[in-house]
């Protein structure tokens, strides 16, 4: 397991709670969150990029806005987080899940670095709808894009969090 990574995702889940996200509703035995503040996410993704390169200057190196790599050239997108080290790509999840998962797997399959994408996420409240990431991921057509992921010699991971609690989910 990568331990650094798991470290770093955890790490990014717990600076959410404290900055980024408050309890919205408790619903169905779940807790669903709202932001905190009126900041975009990527304000706060930078917010949160600036915080963990800080936190773990000292001990190993993160990247962050790291661009996908290709064979055939720039696709235009990039990694939230990179840990080289441990050939793992962090991606923060501060919207809803069920929109960002297949982008998120699809960076991890064409940039042959990544051995390991950890994804953080929460379960949010937007608009009238509840998204809830643990759903999301055990969703049959989302467990098949991981399968298809770990295929790809890809170990994918998602670090859960509420406003009390954080979780790391494996792939079975």
């Amino acid at each position: 397991m990568k331990e650094k990574s798991i470290l770093v995702a955890k790490t990014i889940a717990e600076w959410c709670q404290n900055n980024a996200f408050e309890l919205d509703l408790h619903k169905d035995g779940k807790n669903y969150l709202k932001f905190r503040t009126d900041q975009t996410s990527s304000a706060l993704t930078k917010e949160c990029q600036k915080y963990i390169t800080n936190y773990f200057e000292s001990d190993f190196k993160i990247k962050t806005e790291e661009k996908v790599q290709t064979p055939i050239g720039d696709p235009g997108l990039r990694f939230d987080f990179f840990l080289p080290d441990e050939r793992t790509a962090i991606e923060l999840c501060l919207s809803v899940l069920e929109n960002e998962i297949e982008k998120d797997i699809l960076k991890a399959i064409l940039d042959q670095r990544v051995i390991c994408l950890i994804i953080v996420a929460t379960n949010k409240s937007y608009g009238n709808t509840d998204y809830c990431a643990v759903k999301t991921w055990n969703q049959p057509a989302k467990l098949s894009l991981l399968k298809a992921l770990k295929g790809q010699k890809v170990e994918p991971i998602l670090v859960w969090f509420d406003n009390r609690t954080v979780e790391v989910i494996l792939l079975e």
